[in-house]
């Protein structure tokens, strides 16, 4: 029998990985395995007591719930999570951010904002206040998808509903209406967003008047709002919506993209469904093209918080000060006390999918952060405004939906972005932009088609008229 091929990552490591599926016998880097070990699972190379710690990574990733022999998987069957002292080491590794010369930093195409931020695309988004107006809300970018309105502007990237399963009965203050104001308002400021339709039901708890008087939003020729019950129900607020979308495509249609420092792009990262081989192959390109991004004066924005449980104390090494190292510890304890109250557990939250390769995707999620150091640390779902830095905002863990929500509205802008060198290098960093895609969701869920179809069937228009596929 032919010996699988393995990996250890570090020689503090107590498990191999299975690049190969391990079959009972076979004996990969000379352990001989006792069980069938999937690929990207791991598998027992020395013997692990009960309650000593499992090591991957060189860090601990759990703790073994009964003794596990040589050769046996390693799974959630006999690991677990239990809290343990970890070394803070606030700072110890902290290195300074070589960020290269403003005339050598790379730059984009994008679309200035008057605000003075850049977007990398032009949407004209319809968000809603509350899970009463979400059919309308699909309905309205639906219907104007179907009518062909985007036809006659090529520089608007799509139109794109923005829904969720909130603000009815909801206590008018608090964590949760705080969480879901924040959202709201960064989205509608963020810079991918060139105009803005807020819908509401009319009688929710969370008011768009409200909403509107707090940040001192004025509605003008990008922003407009309108409520169901006072435009006349379903079909008048459909109607009313097409109407304004008609007179704002032309204004949206006048920004053009143009050259930008790279200085100005916010690249969100997190997680897409991780498995097994997550932590050595995606995470830590995605670190290295964020390290490349921060040199040209970039920022970079790490969400999912309990992704990097247990594994924090990596990244408060790097923290560029003791108060931000203590920032990020105060996110985790809130994570803790978040899961206790609610009698959840400190595992991630995955996709049912996921189960197969956690729970050590914690030191893996780190290799996604780069090496830069942490500059800081935020609440979910706040607007960042310093460049520069490596930044981790508090946001929920289950990976496609609830942190994809903070990142966006944190001003994070996930998609393909070209960064053109000097030397005419073009470096393309690929994510799947605010993702709107055609996964069917509880909340924010998008509308059947998604806007990956507008920018397809913009891209052959293109061809078709003999000009490229333009910057998709």
């Amino acid at each position: 029998m032919s010996n699988p091929r393995a990996l250890r990552l570090n020689v503090q490591d107590n498990v191999l990985i299975a690049v190969e599926e391990f079959k009972v016998g076979s004996a990969p880097m000379g352990v001989t395995a006792t069980e069938r070990v999937p690929r990207g699972h791991k598998m027992a190379a020395a013997p692990i007591a009960k309650d000593e710690p499992i090591r991957k990574f060189g860090q601990i990733i759990g703790f073994a719930a009964a003794d596990i022999a040589p050769g046996q998987w390693v799974h959630e069957h006999n690991c677990v999570l239990h809290d343990f002292q970890r070394d803070y080491r606030f700072g110890e590794d902290a290195r300074p951010v070589d960020i290269l010369p403003v005339e050598a930093q790379a730059t984009f195409e994008g679309f200035r904002r008057v605000n003075g931020k850049t977007g990398t695309r032009n949407y004209l988004g319809i968000l809603t206040s509350v899970n009463c107006s979400a059919t309308v809300a699909r309905l309205i970018a639906r219907e104007a998808e179907k009518s062909g309105l985007l036809d006659a502007y090529p520089n608007v990237d799509g139109i794109i509903p923005l829904v969720h399963g909130t603000g009815c009965g909801m206590a008018a203050k608090g964590e949760g209406f705080e969480a879901l104001k924040r959202t709201q308002w960064g989205y509608a400021g963020n810079p991918n967003m060139g105009g803005v339709i807020m819908v509401g039901l009319g009688c929710e708890v969370f008011q768009i008047g409200r909403m509107k008087e707090e940040y001192g939003i004025v509605e003008n020729e990008l922003f407009h709002s309108m409520t169901i019950q006072a435009t006349g129900g379903t079909r008048k607020t459909v109607e009313a919506g097409l109407e304004r979308i008609k007179a704002m495509l032309p204004i949206l249609d006048k920004v053009k993209r143009e050259t930008r420092p790279a200085s100005e792009l916010m690249l969100a990262l997190q997680c897409g469904g991780s498995d097994g081989y997550s932590g050595i192959t995606a995470n830590p390109a995605l670190g290295v093209a964020a390290d490349i991004l921060v040199k040209n004066g970039g920022t970079a924005i790490l969400s999912e918080t309990p992704e990097i449980y247990g594994a924090e104390h990596l990244l408060t090494a790097r923290a560029a000060s003791r108060e931000i190292g203590d920032k990020l510890v105060g996110l985790i304890h809130w994570w803790e006390d978040y899961t206790a109250r609610n009698g959840g557990e400190m595992n991630n939250n995955p996709l049912p999918r996921q189960q197969g390769g956690r729970p050590d995707d914690d030191s893996g999620e780190i290799a996604r952060r780069g090496r830069q150091r942490r500059h800081d640390a935020a609440q979910r779902r706040l607007s960042l405004r310093r460049a520069r830095h490596r930044k981790r905002l508090r946001l929920y863990g289950h990976a496609r939906l609830r942190s994809r929500l903070g990142d966006g509205a944190g001003g994070g802008r996930r998609q393909r972005a070209v960064l053109h060198h000097r030397a005419r290098l073009g470096l393309w960093l690929q994510a799947d932009a605010l993702d709107q895609t055609r996964h069917q969701q509880r909340d924010f869920s998008p509308h059947d088609r998604g806007h990956g179809h507008q920018l397809r069937r913009r891209a052959r228009r293109r061809l078709d008229r003999g000009q490229g596929a333009g910057n998709l």
